[in-house]
């Protein structure tokens, strides 16, 4: 039983238009939004087996005592998410704009999102070309590492959750089944578990989430891939572990793309890729990234913190050290007695042999057990190569004698090494601080606030401060929760101001979509960092902006992968967040987060 079409929410906010599908939690309609005359997508939540719906007024009842309190326990936790995934942020994810209680229940409102699912294609026009299937794959592998960089887990990965709009672009919808971690105790949030049979791993059937550990996304997105190029659907992974078998990709499928889909699906958790990153490589069959992408340890409020999760080390390195310099000390001996015990000292014994020792027992000494952590590494473990057996030096052997010197061999001599590119180049300066001209309506600095080249990665601030802290917490910030204007060009909140002057400030959030709209990005390595190279379009001129990663709590954050850069510009709705230029695997766009977190500063001028 659901809504009737033209049911008013809201005091008349929104109007429903019609019914589009039911689950086991909830209902999704498509509505107008009435004062903007726009569109929008409705989830309602309605446990269909405890609630009941007045027809004449359509608000929700339950049964007994006991039913009330489970479900007004789901209730809570349904809208605790809703009010997560909205605060997330990515071209890749549907956007929740509204949450709310009415009618006995809770609804979330959405972007409606005109086209069809995977599913849906795939039922109408059969299965996909390997390309198609393998470009739309690549798009929600953006869309769910931005997701995992939340410390969150979507748990309902499926070709009916994944809509492609009118410009092709592949869209992951239905967090319901989201789960969010913290540090403490790991899962912090419970939500309507996902069980869609062919997609859930073990793991996710047995309900044991306690703990962060994206390969569980991972198998599920394997599965998605596996059904959009055959048709079919895995067998339930129950089912697989009692013995049925995933039939074989069509054999005109890549050998990289097998790869992929077979170590996605793996029963065994730790068999998968670790990481979207690590998955995306095997369909593109290169080598992981470097850095290997590591765990995500919990953090509060959605945010996460990598967590280097070492390899357990055999017992005979742990005590390498030991054992070696017992042996040293016992050849000693040996030669001590052969020569009469007074002709070795511990100073004979060579000096390097016995630090390249010292320094091996010291790494393995300080190896970690990987099972002290309850997050698991995110890329595959690489096993050490084993040590190769030392192998005899061969005795000299002895040379003829000759008044006549050998001539000595010649040298080679060193080749010239390419000069590092540069990484912009300037086309002027205010207060001793070079800018680049992109032919927009503010010049762009050549380098971050606290960086003294174009490379360097610069300080961190929170919004709105002036100062760079050694932890970036709620109760330390200087401007979370307060309503506030504009901060640009005010040298009691802007950095940039203060520190190199007049004609610089922060960029407003216009400024920054103004940069993303006329440059192209290109993602690339400047002088051993990683960055964007970010070109006009209007005279070529460029600057680059170094993935310095952010400061959450005293925890550094995505370096080398990520890149995080503030407006002035605060968010109008609220007191909590402000805009900034973000980028995460390959994809870079304007959002909206909290003040309080550090992030890196580029400024303009005027």
């Amino acid at each position: 039983m659901h809504l009737s079409n033209d049911t008013l929410l809201q005091g008349g906010k929104y109007k429903i238009i019609r019914f589009i599908a039911a689950g086991g939690f909830g209902c999704t309609y498509e509505a107008m939004h009435v004062m903007l005359n726009k569109r929008v997508a409705i989830k309602e939540f309605f446990v269909k087996d405890f609630c009941n719906r007045d027809e004449q007024s359509g608000h929700i009842s339950i049964g007994t005592n006991s039913k009330r309190d489970l479900v007004a326990k789901l209730k809570r936790k349904f809208l605790d998410e809703a009010r997560a995934v909205s605060a997330m942020s990515h071209p890749g994810i549907v956007h929740v704009s509204d949450v709310f209680e009415e009618n006995g229940t809770a609804y979330f409102v959405m972007d409606f999102i005109k086209g069809r699912s995977l599913a849906e294609i795939v039922k109408a026009e059969g299965p996909m070309s390997e390309p198609r299937a393998l470009g739309y794959i690549r798009q929600v592998c953006a869309a769910l590492h931005y997701v995992h960089s939340q410390n969150r887990l979507h748990l309902d990965i499926k070709p009916q959750n994944i809509m492609v709009d009118g410009a092709d672009r592949a869209i992951l919808i239905d967090f319901g089944a989201s789960k969010q971690y913290d540090e403490e105790s790991g899962e912090n949030t419970s939500s309507l578990l996902g069980l869609t049979p062919g997609y859930a791993p073990p793991e996710q059937s047995s309900q044991d989430l306690q703990h962060f550990y994206p390969a569980t996304d991972i198998y599920a997105l394997g599965a998605t891939l596996y059904n959009i190029l055959t048709g079919s659907t895995p067998p339930d992974s129950a089912r697989r572990i009692s013995g049925d078998d995933v039939q074989p990709l069509p054999p005109y499928v890549s050998a990289s793309t097998r790869t992929a889909v077979d170590a996605a699906l793996e029963l065994n958790k730790k068999k998968r890729p670790q990481s979207v990153a690590a998955f995306a490589a095997l369909l593109d069959n290169t080598p992981a990234p470097a850095p290997a992408p590591q765990p995500i340890k919990p953090r509060d409020n959605g945010e996460t913190q990598p967590l280097v999760a070492k390899p357990m080390t055999p017992w005979y390195k742990r005590y390498a050290a030991l054992i070696a310099i017992v042996a040293v000390v016992a050849v000693a001996g040996i030669i001590a007695l052969l020569s009469g015990g007074n002709n070795v000292k511990p100073s004979d014994v060579e000096e390097d042999t016995l630090a390249e020792v010292v320094e091996l027992g010291d790494t393995a000494v300080a190896t970690i057990d990987v099972s002290e952590y309850t997050a698991q590494p995110q890329a595959q473990p690489v096993m050490p190569e084993a040590t190769p057996e030392p192998q005899p030096t061969p005795a000299p052997q002895p040379q003829p004698q000759t008044q006549l010197q050998p001539t000595p061999a010649p040298q080679p001599q060193p080749q010239p090494q390419p000069a590092p590119e540069p990484a912009c180049t300037p086309t002027g300066s205010y207060n001793g601080r070079d800018y680049v001209d992109l032919g927009l309506s503010v010049k762009w600095a050549t380098c971050n606030v606290g960086a003294s080249s174009p490379t360097g990665y610069g300080d961190f601030y929170a919004w709105g401060e002036t100062s760079a802290k050694t932890e970036y917490t709620e109760s330390n910030s200087n401007t979370y929760g307060k309503q506030m204007g504009s901060i640009c060009g005010n040298p009691s909140y802007d950095v940039a101001r203060l520190k190199w002057g007049s004609h610089w400030r922060l960029p407003s959030a216009s400024e920054i979509k103004e940069l993303e709209d006329n440059c192209t990005w290109e993602w690339t390595t400047m002088n051993g960092v990683n960055g964007y190279k970010v070109k006009s379009k209007r005279n070529g001129n460029w600057i680059f902006l170094p993935a310095a990663g952010r400061r959450f709590g005293s925890s550094l954050i995505g370096r080398g992968s990520d890149g995080y850069y503030w407006s002035g510009s605060p968010n109008e709705s609220g007191s909590y967040n402000a805009c900034y230029l973000v980028f995460i695997s390959g994809a870079h766009r304007r959002a909206w987060n909290y003040r309080y977190n550090g992030r890196s500063v580029r400024p303009v001028a005027e």
